[in-house]
């Protein structure tokens, strides 16, 4: 089986190195590693040419993430399709224990691991996330919860090549709303990938943290610029977009329920629009969120932090 190993880059030429030798450097030898220059203007073009033959390097101007990763699909052959953003790695043994998971969970089209969150140094910072990934047949629950489930983001994600070759081009922006009420929000590709994978087949989820996060000044910094009311916004987005695509590439509809949306109704509840007892309801029937882990959650709710501890 061949795996194509899909790396979208922009401007980190001092983390590019770290990552792509991570993926030559697997323990698992069928790989094609396709790196993406997403207009850089550090040096990283001369990074990626230090490599030659080993890496098929893709030039584009600059688009965003969701645009490079478009553009590395389309010189992808590998039967497997794995992400892997510029300053995250790999662990040695990642591609090997995917593709065994992949081999053992036929039906699936999303094979998922957890991550181990790193410093700018690549030291441990916290404890792997999510602390459990789903496995098995998740399809009803993933409905009930508004297409919600704990999964890594774009550098813990495999697709099945059949799977994927339904859902590329990822569009980069979604449209939400309609009159004067419509906005425009950009795609996140990992969510967008992942919620319809799971809600059209079993998933395979490993209980390692096979790729290494990085947390450092420039995405740390993204990540807390959304506001409340934008982050809400999207959440309702992404629920009508993978609503729309299970329906236009899959033939199947699967309404999904908002109510059940935890990480939703958790921010509902820190902005102060539905009560603490709403958010608590939510929480305690909540199925992806451990038994043993929702007292400490419900404290969580009640000091209205809206992310949780256990997922």
């Amino acid at each position: 089986m061949l795996v194509s190993v899909l790396i979208p880059n922009y401007n980190y030429a001092r983390f590019l190195p770290e990552a792509i030798e991570s993926v030559l450097s697997q323990t698992y030898p069928r790989i094609e590693t396709v790196v993406v220059d997403d207009g850089s203007t550090d040096n990283s073009r001369e990074v990626i040419a230090s490599y030659g033959d080993q890496l098929h390097p893709v030039h584009k101007p600059n688009g965003g993430q969701t645009s490079a990763l478009n553009a590395a699909f389309r010189r992808t052959s590998g039967d497997l399709i794995s992400f892997l953003d510029a300053d995250d790695a790999f662990e040695p043994e990642k591609v090997e224990r995917v593709v065994d998971a992949a081999g053992r969970a036929p039906e699936a089209c999303l094979i998922h691991h957890q991550m181990q969150i790193v410093d700018e140094n690549g030291e441990a910072m916290h404890p792997p996330f999510p602390p459990r990934v789903p496995d098995g047949d998740i399809r009803a629950m993933v409905a009930r919860t508004g297409g919600w489930f704990p999964h890594a983001v774009m550098s813990g994600l495999s697709f099945t090549r059949a799977y994927a070759e339904r859902m590329f081009p990822v569009p980069e922006e979604q449209h939400f709303g309609d009159g004067e009420d419509s906005c425009v929000l950009p795609v996140v590709a990992d969510t967008y990938l992942a919620g319809a994978a799971a809600l059209c087949a079993p998933v395979a989820g490993i209980q390692a943290p096979l790729t290494r996060y990085r947390i450092h000044g420039r995405n740390a910094t993204k990540a807390t610029q959304a506001t409340a009311e934008g982050q809400l916004l999207r959440y309702r987005a992404e629920a009508e977009t993978l609503t729309t695509v299970m329906r236009e590439r899959f033939g199947l509809s699967r309404p999904l329920q908002m109510e059940g949306h935890l990480e939703y109704q958790l921010l509902r509840r820190a902005t102060g629009e539905v009560s603490w007892g709403h958010a608590i309801g939510c929480l305690m029937r909540a199925p992806f969120v451990p038994a043993k882990s929702k007292a400490r959650d419900v404290l969580r709710v009640t000091l209205k932090r809206h992310t949780l501890a256990s997922v």
